[in-house]
């Protein structure tokens, strides 16, 4: 077998090809004939290939997985190949290899399978499987596969081929080893033997054919062969065709076509047939054709509607063969490549100019990704216009749900580096590290040339705990809200104190602790206390004396900051709001947590009871400055 060992390596040219629908036809009668039918629509005058002789009616078709070979075989045995270029034949082309299946001369060639472009299997009534070698015009190997009669043939890889037989049952052959590795339980077979149709979803791994009770029989080739069946007619059949997103089967006795997804649960279309089925094969990703027991030629449309192909009526065709799956995956998987690039570039070069029209059709590009099962391009689309429109918090989220989804996959690695540059961006240096990292774990081509990650290590808020910290960079409002949902997103209880007014309140001419403020025989003297005051470009160390927590608002707390300047002391004023004295349970998760602090701040904001309370403090504090410097300078 060395010469189908040396095929492991072969991978067949990619074709080009329009959209246009390709088909192959078998015809008998009288005068049979291979033809070739390539065309938009479908009306087009079929191209003659090979003319045979009465008694050669053409039994079986097939073509190789690059779509570079068509091989046809006959009622008398006889086998032919034919070169094709971008699947058109010449028109009368003589055969590129000629051989007759059996050793004498009515030796009906039931099934055939092209293993590669160059090697191709053979069934015959015979009960004999041959392989043969294109490329080198001579016969490889041959088994003796079914009692009876070869029925159909399938590849399931360049050395692995299944088949059926009158014996009623499945067959898969390892042809390297020129072993069985499984054989299945007998089945019914159609009505049609002849015509048996078996074939393979290579995507699924689903190897399926018909049967005379109308069951499809299903085996999972990546589950050990585990076998089940599908009730899908009523009677026999034996037309069945995997295409590049539905498997079509037709009733040869319910004289019904239904497709089916991957799922195979129920039929996603079903359409009435004029003729019994005896044949189907897919001639472009989305139109299907069907061979009628009379002869007759039928396309079921992508719309649904069943046309007759009239220009071949009287042709008496037998079978027929379309492009190989694998070919028509690659090309609807080009197409809707070029498509979805198409919409990305159209959406980027939107973005340049984020007005509310150009917003608009972004916002079109992005479903109409959506609804192709393009998600990826839509979510991160979804993340630059955010960018674009400075809302860091819904391209941080648009980002997380990407990441989450596409775990730690290589094409995961840029978004994992984006969002840890939009984290650098907002503050959160430690969690932008740790992005960074992992972006640079899965692939190292995401590596840190310009020392981010020690820029982040040297940033104010690195290594900095909530208990003794208060954020004055939080003093906008606005951005203790984001900071809340940015928490929210991080999956992170938010516990900052954060400085939401600062107020100077004077200052003494000479150095006066807090104590000489507040009294220290005052009932209600705060305790001093040392924390880090953090800014936007600064860090420092300060006291604060805390003041009593408002009661009627809770979370709003004042502190006054003694400043000392050598030759005097200056006061500030903080109203702070501080999470820990907001009650809330310590098993709520971060989102509840998150929320109730939310729920505080909001009502801080819009309390006059607050402002009232702020107030108040203050003169307090201001009263006792006063006192403070008054008592300075009398002892001096």
């Amino acid at each position: 077998m060395t010469a189908l060992s040396a095929e492991r390596g072969f991978t067949s040219p990619e074709p080009t090809s329009e959209s246009a629908e390709v088909l192959y036809l078998g015809s008998g009668g009288g005068s049979p004939s291979v033809m070739t039918q390539i065309g938009a629509g479908g009306n087009v005058t079929p191209t003659s290939v090979a003319e045979f002789s009465r008694g050669y009616s053409i039994y079986s078709l097939s073509v190789s997985p690059g779509g570079t070979r068509l091989a046809a075989g006959t009622r008398a045995g006889l086998l032919q190949v034919y070169a094709l270029e971008n699947h058109r034949p010449c028109a009368n082309a003589k055969p590129i290899f000629e051989v007759f299946h059996g050793s004498s001369l009515g030796t009906s060639v039931l099934g055939l399978a092209f293993l590669t472009d160059d090697l191709l299997a053979s069934g015959g009534e015979d009960g004999c499987i041959r392989v043969w070698d294109v490329a080198q015009h001579r016969s490889v190997t041959e088994i003796d596969a079914h009692d009876g009669g070869v029925l159909a043939l399938c590849s399931l890889g360049s050395l692995v081929l299944a088949s059926t037989g009158l014996d009623g049952v499945l067959r898969i052959w390892d042809l390297d080893e020129l072993k069985t590795r499984y054989t299945s339980e007998p089945f019914p077979l159609p009505p049609l033997k002849a015509l048996t149709a078996l074939d393979f979803d290579a995507y699924s791994g689903l190897l399926m054919h018909g049967s005379g009770d109308g069951r499809l029989y299903v085996y999972d080739t990546k589950d050990n062969f585990a076998s089940r069946t599908v009730q899908a007619h009523r009677g026999g059949f034996c037309a069945l065709a995997c295409g590049p997103s539905h498997l079509a089967t037709a009733g040869f006795e319910d004289l019904t076509l239904k497709l089916w997804s991957s799922s195979l649960e129920r039929p996603v279309a079903e359409v009435s047939l004029p003729a019994c089925p005896v044949a189907v094969a897919w001639s472009s990703c989305d139109c299907l054709a069907i061979i009628g027991e009379d002869g007759s030629l039928h396309r079921r449309r992508p719309t649904g509607e069943l046309q007759r192909d009239g220009d071949i009526a009287t042709e008496d065709l037998r079978t027929c063969a379309g492009v190989p799956s694998r070919v028509l995956s690659n090309m609807r998987t080009n197409a809707e490549r070029a498509w979805r690039d198409g919409r990305v570039a159209r959406a980027r070069g939107l973005l340049a100019r984020p007005d509310g029209d150009a917003c608009e059709q972004i916002r079109a590009i992005i479903d109409e990704l959506h609804v192709h099962g393009h998600c990826v391009e839509a979510v991160l689309l979804v993340a630059d216009l955010a960018r674009t429109q400075e809302r860091p918090l819904w391209e941080l989220q648009t980002l997380m749900v990407l990441v989450r989804e596409m775990g730690e996959v290589d094409v995961a690695a840029p978004s994992i580096h984006a969002i840890g540059e939009l984290l650098a961006r907002m503050k959160e240096p430690e969690l932008a590290v740790e992005y960074f990292e992992r972006a640079i774990a899965i692939d190292t081509q995401y590596g840190d040339p310009s020392g981010r990650i020690d820029q982040l290590r040297a940033h104010p808020l690195w290594g900095l705990s909530a208990d003794d910290c208060v954020r004055g960079d939080l003093g906008d409002g606005r951005l203790v809200l984001a900071e809340l949902e940015k928490h929210t997103i991080l999956d992170k209880k938010f516990i900052w104190r954060s400085v939401f007014k600062t107020t100077s309140v004077g200052r003494v001419p000479r150095k006066v602790e807090l104590r000489d403020v507040y009294g220290e025989s005052r009932p209600s003297v705060p305790a001093n206390a040392p924390f880090l005051f953090v800014t936007d470009n600064e860090q420092r160390n300060v006291t604060w004396s805390y003041g009593p927590s408002c009661e009627t608002v809770p979370g709003l707390c004042f502190a006054l900051e003694a400043v000392d300047r050598g030759d005097e002391t200056a006061f500030v004023a903080y109203a702070i709001f501080d999470p820990g004295n907001v009650e809330i349970e310590e098993t709520a998760s971060a989102e509840e947590h998150n929320r109730y602090v939310r729920d505080a701040w909001n009502r801080l904001q819009a309390s006059s009871q607050a402002r009232t309370w702020f107030d108040m403090t203050y003169r307090k504090a201001k009263q006792g400055i006063r006192r403070a410097g008054a008592q300075s300078t009398s002892r001096f």
